[in-house]
């Protein structure tokens, strides 16, 4: 693939959208609802980056050592999303989001994320984000020196943490933090306290990967005040982090396999991809090679050495996503033949995004106390057993502890959580981090529990039967009658085949942003994606050939152009269509003289209202 080719999908890589907020406003009932519920705790009104509507926003005070009830204190930042039932007064059982990491912020997870993320729980009940101790808004515990440059693609292929940077980075942060308060059973207590601040008796918890781990173990610690506990890819407290990520990585990669066996596009692309992936594991294995990539941040090549174990690395943080894991087949099969630019262009799109949302400080005060003291050489031994992931990240675990201050957390946290509260676990049948059995196992110990596994997916995953069944489950206050069989339907989106590239490269990627001429017959819509925080420009071509429709879409914005639609049908007056390359989809129905389409952008999460008009400039 040409240096041009590589930077036209650098654009495509970055998603269309990001964030969006819809308007609204508030009735009398709510209003005098969150005025006593400030009562103790103060809440004002806000607003969050790209949101278009108001929110609450406070900060609580809690001593950093709540022990000695001494010392320096911090203070947690907390945001309150009103519920958007207008005509009643919201349930008094909030639900209480918790983020994953460890190292994430629960208010910038949303605020990213936009309104129409969780919508379906905002129903009925306000939600509150509150950033745990050494996250986001709470004295963060940031190690700006690991990756001193963020855009520096190459200094995220050598050594994951050296030894240097991460004792600057202690030193730096102990001058704001004793770095032995930062656990999960403090952070519990924190969040306890802003409970109870806040007037609240009982509340629904909301909790997904690290946040998972946390939402357990605040039911251990405050059962008493807990109504309801989602946990999706489920991380339960004894599950001895990054132990189970050998085989889980493993289990990913196999399913991956044959997913796309069972795929005719993907099996007629690439149909010896494990042969594949043993090759290009190989390749490794004589050694680190060195190439040139695209940077798909600055849009700029740059040399890049890569070793066996930083490949795994980022296959794994690849597998977390469907939108990443589908370009695996064909990177595999580039790998297999000695090219990995291209994995390296889309590979670090995924891994910073990762490790640009946590706080590695915070993170290694509580996986280096709660996790690691907790693995021995026989779990290693027992777990590297037929996986090709090996065991590199607990070596380096190992190697990051030896060093970082941390609780002294006893032996039982590494226990499973039992209890009767009413709990759902959500798991994807292929995360790689938190693979399906250790929600199975975490259900055993909770009598009255659900635990159900999504097909084709990992640790990320957004599905509107997942949001219905969570919806019912915390509104309802039970498991019973939660009927899952809708994830039967749930599907890989489509993977990444040579045919997608050549189209996409074909049409170009003008420094201007054109687009390319119309084809003769072809219909041009142009539309605006209202994404919050900007409204982007979007260009549908369609046009008719031997029956069949073909088009492309151009994002004049973002200077990409042809982006190939899929499974276009235009009948009775709607039209829908996918993007693979991607992962969105749009469908609309065309008005009484067909010059306008309204419709729903859906892309990840979001959900989106898109119009589009008919152009004088196309053809009638």
């Amino acid at each position: 693939m040409s240096k041009q080719s590589i930077r036209v999908l650098s654009f495509v890589i970055i998603a269309i959208v990001s964030a969006a907020g819809v308007a609204r406003s508030q009735t009398s009932d709510q209003k005098d609802h969150h005025e006593n519920t400030a009562k103790k705790l103060q809440l004002e009104p806000c607003r969050l980056p790209g949101w278009n509507e108001d929110v609450k926003c406070g900060k609580y005070e809690v001593f950093e050592d709540r022990e000695a009830k001494s010392g320096r204190k911090i203070t947690l930042r907390l945001v309150l999303l009103p519920a958007l039932a207008l005509a009643q007064t919201p349930a008094p059982d909030p639900i209480f989001y918790f983020s994953g990491g460890p190292g994430g912020s629960a208010v910038d997870t949303m605020s990213r994320a936009g309104a129409s993320y969780l919508a379906g729980l905002r129903r009925e009940r306000d939600i509150v984000f509150v950033d745990q101790r050494g996250t986001g808004g709470s004295n963060p515990l940031v190690c700006n020196n690991l990756y001193p440059d963020k855009n520096d693609m190459s200094a995220y292929f050598s050594q994951v943490v050296t030894v240097d940077r991460l004792r600057a980075c202690r030193a730096e942060l102990e001058k704001i933090a004793d770095l032995k308060q930062y656990s999960t059973q403090i952070a519990m207590d924190d969040l306890d306290e802003v409970r109870a601040a806040m007037g609240y008796d009982k509340i629904n918890l909301y909790g997904a990967s690290y946040g998972s781990t946390a939402a357990l173990s605040y039911l251990r610690q405050h059962g008493d005040h807990v109504r309801t506990a989602t946990v999706l890819g489920v991380a339960p407290p004894d599950m001895k982090l990054p132990l189970p990520v050998i085989k889980g990585v493993q289990n990913a990669i196999d399913r991956l396999i044959a997913d796309c066996s069972s795929d005719p596009k993907c099996k007629a692309s690439f149909p010896n991809l494990k042969s594949d992936f043993e090759a290009a594991l190989r390749q490794l294995d004589k050694g680190p090679l060195s190439f040139d990539a695209a940077n798909p941040f600055t849009q700029k090549i740059q040399h890049i050495t890569l070793t066996r174990p930083v490949y795994n690395e980022f296959v794994r943080t690849m597998l977390y996503i469907p939108e990443f894991s589908k370009w695996l087949p064909l990177l595999i099969h580039q790998g297999a033949q000695g090219d990995f630019s291209l994995f390296a262009t889309v590979s670090f799109q995924s891994f910073r995004t990762i490790e640009d949302q946590l706080a590695r400080g915070m993170h290694f005060s509580v996986v280096c106390g709660e996790d690691v003291p907790f693995i021995t050489d026989a779990d290693v031994a027992r777990e590297n057993t037929g996986s090709f992931y090996g065991d590199y990240r607990v070596k380096a675990y190992r190697q990051v502890c030896e060093s970082w201050p941390h609780a002294n957390v006893p032996a039982s946290f590494a226990t499973p959580v039992k209890s009767d509260v009413p709990v759902l676990l959500v798991s994807g049948e292929a995360d790689p981090v938190a693979p399906p059995w250790l929600a199975a196992s975490a259900a055993s110990h909770l009598s009255n529990s659900l635990h159900v596994t999504v097909p084709h997916t990992g640790h990320a995953f957004s599905f509107s039967c997942v949001d219905e069944l969570v919806n019912k489950f915390i509104s309802q206050g039970s498991v019973k009658q939660l009927n899952p069989s809708c994830l039967s339907a749930i599907h890989r989106p489509a993977f990444i085949t040579p045919e997608m590239l050549t189209s996409l490269s074909e049409s170009g990627s003008g420094d201007k942003g054109e687009a390319p001429a119309k084809s003769p017959g072809e219909q041009i819509w142009e539309g605006s994606l209202d994404v919050g925080a900007t409204k982007l420009k979007l260009v549908l071509h369609i046009s008719k050939a031997d029956g069949n429709f073909e088009g492309t879409l151009d994002s004049p914005d973002q200077k990409v152009n042809g982006l190939m639609l899929d499974n276009i049908v235009w009948k009775e007056g709607t039209l829908s269509f996918e993007i693979p390359l991607i992962g969105g989809l749009y469908e609309g129905k065309t008005n009484s003289d067909s010059s306008e389409i309204s419709g729903k952008w859906k892309q990840q999460t979001l959900n989106l209202p898109l119009i589009f008009k008919r152009s004088a400039t196309g053809s009638k």
